[in-house]
């Protein structure tokens, strides 16, 4: 829990402080950067973006909060859910990787072609994915995964996982608990 102080203009004209206590995670510090995958619970649509504070932009595409993607807005409510999270980048880095990850060619579609994405990306020669994005300049890269890391190994179709990057697989926990 976070808490700051809220101005609210009062109907005389002077200002009054009062403390605001809202909930906040470690990962919604707001300079460092995240690519995330969304899913959509009822099919097999997904979704990718960058944000910095990836909380936030999750409540934003189930429609708690104005803002979120066309496409995401048209799932319903409460139907986005967070399939992966990479990071922390910087804004540039984020927004490199996430064109760079749409823009992968593989096989498969969907959820299985995004992790697939994912590793080919990882496993690229010299660990140069873009050129904005060099894995040796981003300090820490850690991919957390919805489910089980045999699963993620078998949608992604590989034997071993890449070792520039941290995975963290939470077995259909909220990606986002700290």
């Amino acid at each position: 829990m976070c808490v700051r102080a809220c101005a609210q203009q009062k109907r005389d004209g002077r200002t009054q402080f009062t403390w605001c206590v809202y909930a906040r995670t470690q990962m919604d510090r707001g300079n460092e950067w995240y690519v995330y995958v969304l899913r959509n619970v009822k099919s097999t649509k997904v979704y990718t973006g960058c944000t910095n504070r990836p909380s936030h932009r999750l409540e934003a595409h189930c429609g708690r909060r104005s803002g979120g993607a066309k496409t995401t807005r048209a799932w319903g409510p409460d139907q986005a859910r967070m399939f992966l999270l990479i990071g922390p980048f910087t804004e540039t880095q984020a927004k490199s990787f996430e064109y760079t990850m749409k823009k992968t060619r593989v096989a498969q579609s969907g959820i299985r072609g995004r992790v697939a994405a994912l590793v080919k990306l990882f496993n690229k020669p010299g660990g140069i994915i873009s050129k904005k994005v060099r894995l040796s300049q981003c300090q820490g890269l850690t991919v957390k995964y919805e489910h089980g890391r045999e699963r993620f190994m078998r949608m992604a179709n590989v034997t071993q996982l890449p070792m520039c990057a941290e995975f963290q697989f939470n077995c259909g926990e909220n990606l986002l608990r700290e």
